[in-house]
């Protein structure tokens, strides 16, 4: 990291990471990166970010450490091959130190790098770890990918942080992660792999469970009260710009019934603007994209998502590219789909795609359920101006492995189903 930092600023103690049997301290995996730091300088250039394969905690912590030694700025993603180099120009006028840059947006339009400065990256972490109150006898699940800002920040940095065990459920089946998992204190997922996982038949005494990346929803959290019944559960939001955090709600808060993502932490502000996209900005925000601009610390940042705010509490209601304009009205996509669910869909989306009766665009809804959803029913229920042309049944809707929904496979399929 910038002036030198290392892990050991992170943890205030030692931490341990279980791992296939092994126990690894900080010791240990600052020991591999000594190994690992001739193959950081070799494969780094001038201005350019090293590839870590981002496989488990122990491979991703050797590459950091050793890359921040030879004071390389590493970017987490998935690789099962050694470290290579990427042409990412590491260009900003005036010059500035970046600590990590985190890969991100491949999901909705061109690839961006985020890059962070040490100071943040400490910071957001030591605030996820108070406000969840991580302990030193935790053991903490981690079954996130350690490519984005959720699974590498919000989970394994700050276990770290709290001098926390980490148990690594590295298996590909929910079978397998629900063995490693077992006697865990702490577990952190997406709304998807938790239903999965309590699906599953996860054993474990729980005291705190995470939910982030996405709503967690009324049915998901049922099931997991019922068998998690002492665990407290917090709604979690952000984004990977944000660092990753940027609000939180506990099950012990009356907003939590009502799906508030929460509060503003300590060090955030946010805001809504007219079109109902919601900004923030925070002492845990990136320093700037790779390649352009810096991001000053008073310049508001848009999340990309549309929301409300009520009482201080946040609610995410959409996404800004949800919202299409069809012969000059705004058509709110998440609306379409959410009425198409109050009609009858287990889940849905709704995309727009060009007619191919006119130069105009057209809602389709890609849905699942057990039934033929009405076309007129759901019509019915909205603007006409938002009426759907097409509703699509699929027996399961298209998911990204973060578990949420996959918008382009499910617009491939409306236009396949024509």
């Amino acid at each position: 990291m910038d002036g030198g930092v290392s892990l050991a600023r992170l943890a205030p103690s030692g931490f341990s990471i279980r791992q296939a049997g092994r126990v690894w301290s900080l010791e240990d995996i600052e020991h591999e990166a000594s190994r690992l730091r001739p193959l950081v300088r070799s494969a780094a250039g001038e201005n350019e970010l090293v590839e870590i394969p981002a496989r488990d905690p122990v491979t991703v912590l050797s590459f950091l450490e050793a890359s921040w030694r030879e004071k390389r700025v590493p970017t987490p993603r998935a690789r099962i091959d050694a470290p290579a180099r990427v042409s990412v120009p590491m260009r900003w006028d005036p010059p500035l130190e970046a600590a990590l840059v985190i890969r991100t947006s491949g999901s909705t339009g061109e690839p961006k790098h985020v890059a962070f400065s040490a100071e943040s990256v400490i910071r957001s972490a030591t605030k996820i770890a108070r406000y969840l109150e991580l302990a030193r006898n935790d053991r903490i699940g981690i079954v996130q990918s350690l490519e984005h800002g959720y699974g590498l920040v919000g989970q394994l940095f700050s276990a770290i942080a709290a001098g926390s065990e980490i148990v690594w459920a590295s298996a590909p089946f929910v079978g397998e992660q629900v063995k490693m998992l077992e006697g865990v204190t702490v577990l952190s997922a997406v709304a998807y792999t938790l239903g999965e996982l309590v699906r599953g038949g996860l054993r474990a005494d729980l005291r705190c469970i995470g939910s982030a990346g996405g709503p967690l929803g009324a049915a998901v959290a049922a099931r997991v009260r019922e068998a998690f019944p002492n665990a407290t559960l917090w709604n979690q939001y952000g984004c990977t710009e944000a660092g990753p955090r940027l609000t939180a709600c506990s099950s012990k808060e009356e907003a939590f019934a009502h799906g508030s993502a929460g509060r503003a932490l300590e060090g955030a502000e946010l805001r809504v603007d007219d079109e109902g996209q919601v900004l923030f900005r925070a002492d845990t925000q990136m320093i700037g994209y790779a390649g352009r601009a810096p991001v000053g610390p008073d310049e508001w940042i848009p999340t990309g998502d549309i929301g409300r705010l009520e009482d201080g509490h946040l609610f995410i209601t959409g996404r800004n590219d949800e919202v299409v304009k069809i012969r000059g009205h705004k058509v709110p996509l998440a609306l379409v789909a959410r009425t198409a669910e109050r009609c009858g869909a287990r889940a849905a989306i709704a995309v727009a795609l060009p007619s191919k009766k006119s130069e105009e665009l057209e809602v389709i809804v890609v849905y699942e359920g057990d039934s033929d959803v009405s076309r007129i029913h759901v019509a019915k229920e909205l603007p006409l101006e938002c009426a759907p042309a097409r509703l699509v049944r699929v027996d399961a809707l298209p998911r990204l492995p973060s578990g949420k929904l996959d918008r382009k496979a499910a617009a491939t399929l409306a236009g396949e189903r024509t």
